[in-house]
């Protein structure tokens, strides 16, 4: 079977791209590898391998290739073979690490939820080897963080990130300023992120917390079951967490695409108005469009049409485009030019009101190392987004110092 011509926006994508959109489709369908098998003529394999790294792909690449029955050169294949079989053997330790950890919450009468990771994997592929997960990510209620902390860490797990202890006060700041922690139990090799919050701004899907509404997902024909978000409330956060992030990694718009896809149109329609409802609407839009341009995601025709007739959805969807798939797509965002200033870019433009955009202001003007640091009252907080900039510059002339005092101790 002959693959259709490309969309006209796959066609501005680079050829490695291109097969990185294709390979990237669920399902797999006789037209999905049709759509693999061409575009993989002609492509540079060590920049398609880059490409397929940085997104986070591999094991959907790799499957979409070996299904098509697309030649790969032997370096290539045996060391993409290679990675993904390590890829999928920590996708398993990562789900029985899930489960474990949510039993030992559950018998502590702890509620907690399971975010993206393992309980998604098997909804969206039916499977833990094709997902890449680098880590855990529980949810818990704000009351509950700092006993849920306290196991975790009886359990083995260490502090790593926003540091490596915290005092009852610092834990009360950072609950104030951010959403999750990250933890490390370098025993099992995993990483950990607890929760409190799913989205920086509290108009964002209100009421989202460790005891709303779930579903129940056994991981694999003999594996154990565990609880994560409700199908409305697990669509609208994978869209609000991408647009978050500017949409960085295909993976995860692969993810929704294939979440959205399970049911019939109507149930896309359906979701984006549950997203709507829920305070994420624009999220959901950008996300929806994204997937039935570089995804092929079958849209509703009317709902497509009402998503593209917002000019704010579809500067969304152009400032994701760059970031995910344009020039330097094989490099860390990082590390392109104007990376960063097009990261603050595409999380301003999620700003709906002045609200919003104050919130943005704030969260992105607060350092939880100026927060540890110097510690304010609470009514002085809103002081740390104007102190942000010379503390910055203080810390960058500390680092000078040290460094040109430890050259000539050398």
């Amino acid at each position: 079977m002959r693959g259709k011509p490309p969309s006209q926006h796959l066609q501005m994508l680079s050829p490695e791209m291109r097969l990185v959109t294709a390979c990237s489709r669920w399902p797999a369908t006789p037209e999905r590898d049709a759509a693999v098998r061409a575009a993989a003529i002609a492509v540079d394999w060590a920049l398609f391998d880059k490409l397929i790294a940085r997104h986070r792909v591999l094991g959907l690449a790799y499957a979409a290739l070996s299904s098509a029955g697309v030649a790969l050169p032997e370096t290539l294949a045996r060391s993409l073979m290679t990675r993904v079989g390590q890829i999928a053997g920590q996708n398993r330790v990562l789900a029985m690490e899930s489960a474990r950890l949510q039993f030992m919450l559950d018998a502590a009468g702890i509620p907690s939820l399971l975010v993206k990771g393992a309980p998604l994997a098997q909804l969206v592929y039916g499977s833990q080897a094709l997902k890449h997960a680098k880590d855990i990510d529980l949810l818990v209620r704000p009351a509950d963080l700092a006993a849920a902390l306290a196991l975790v860490r009886a359990d083995g797990y260490q502090l790593w990130l926003p540091a490596r202890e915290l005092s009852e006060r610092q834990l009360g700041d950072v609950m104030r300023h951010s959403r999750d922690i990250a933890l490390v139990d370098r025993k099992r090799r995993v990483q950990l992120e607890l929760h409190w919050g799913l989205t920086d701004n509290p108009r964002m899907l209100p009421g989202l917390n460790a005891t709303a509404a779930s579903q129940t997902v056994m991981l694999g024909p003999d594996g154990p079951s565990v609880r994560t978000l409700g199908p409305d409330d697990l669509f609208a956060y994978l869209c609000v967490h991408g647009a978050a992030h500017g949409w960085i990694r295909l993976k995860w718009l692969a993810d929704v695409a294939a979440l959205a896809g399970q049911g019939a149109q109507g149930e896309i329609d359906r979701l984006y108005r549950a997203a709507a409802a829920n305070g994420v609407g624009e999220c959901a839009a950008q996300a929806l469009l994204l997937a039935g341009m570089l995804l092929e995601l079958p849209l509703p025709p009317a709902l497509a049409e009402e998503l593209r007739a917002s000019r704010r959805v579809r500067k969304l969807v152009a400032v994701a485009l760059d970031i995910m798939a344009g020039p330097g797509a094989e490099r860390e965002i990082a590390h392109r030019r104007f990376g960063q200033a097009r990261l603050i870019r595409a999380r301003f433009l999620l700003s709906r009101d002045w609200r919003d955009l104050g919130v943005n202001i704030i969260a992105h003007m607060t350092a939880l190392d100026d927060v540890l640091a110097i510690p304010l009252p609470s009514r002085l907080h809103l002081l740390y987004p104007v102190l942000r900039v010379p503390l910055w510059i203080g810390r960058r002339v500390g680092a000078v110092g040290r460094g040109r005092k430890e050259e000539g101790v050398q």
